[in-house]
């Protein structure tokens, strides 16, 4: 027995005057009801977008360069034992 699959979406902000500037739509499959499962993954991402804490979209080889920079300094320590 399969469980259903989930899809919600959103959009916003909706102001006067104003088209909407963000639309999300979450599916997540076998997971349950749309209101149950996908509804609080969209709710999370506009209020991140909304209080500006969602963050910034990065490359594969930016996310590589911030780890090895953050690993250098234990990596330095580790060899001057």
């Amino acid at each position: 027995n399969i469980a259903d699959t989930s899809l919600f979406a959103a959009y916003g902000p909706v102001l006067p005057d104003r088209d909407p500037e963000v639309v999300i739509v979450a599916i997540l499959e076998e997971s349950g009801f749309g209101g149950a499962a996908a509804a609080p993954v969209v709710r999370s991402l506009l209020e991140m977008i909304a209080t500006d804490t969602l963050p910034t979209a990065r490359t594969v080889d930016q996310s590589e360069a911030e780890l090895a920079q953050a690993v250098a300094p234990i990596d330095d320590a580790e060899g001057s034992e």
